[in-house]
């Protein structure tokens, strides 16, 4: 089965000086397997989901996603993966799902017409042109 993603000795401190690391850790996931990434509270599950997301790099290790480290070349892999976050409030951007979805797409520089292009596929493939 093809690797969907690769993860090996990751580390991560943030700014308060909290550290994350899974050094001793080589994950992989592949096309059709189910994971569940379980752990106490402050244990850097979602550190480790951020990552993978390409929303922080690992001070140390190694994260790939398809292939492609996701916080250096995100707009390769952008289209293949997505999260919904436990806080609705903290991901919501714009008034509209279709700004929602532009957003990206407007910090990675694509043209409008572009944007509106794929939104309106996107909407249209999954049954929500309406919103």
């Amino acid at each position: 089965m093809r690797e969907i993603v690769r993860a090996s000795g990751i580390k991560h401190v943030f700014s308060d000086g909290t550290n994350i690391e899974l050094k001793d850790t080589d994950f992989s996931a592949k096309i059709g397997e189910k994971i569940a990434i379980l752990g106490c509270n402050g244990s850097g599950k979602s550190t480790f989901l951020n990552m993978i997301l390409g929303i922080i790099s690992p001070l140390e290790g190694v994260i790939s996603v398809f292939g492609v480290e996701p916080s250096k070349s995100y707009n390769k892999i952008w289209h293949k993966i997505g999260a919904v976050f436990q806080n609705v409030d903290e991901q919501i951007i714009g008034p509209t799902v279709w700004d929602d979805i532009a957003f990206s797409m407007r910090n990675y520089g694509y043209k409008i017409d572009e944007i509106d292009n794929i939104v309106e596929k996107i909407l249209k493939e999954i049954g929500i042109y309406q919103l």
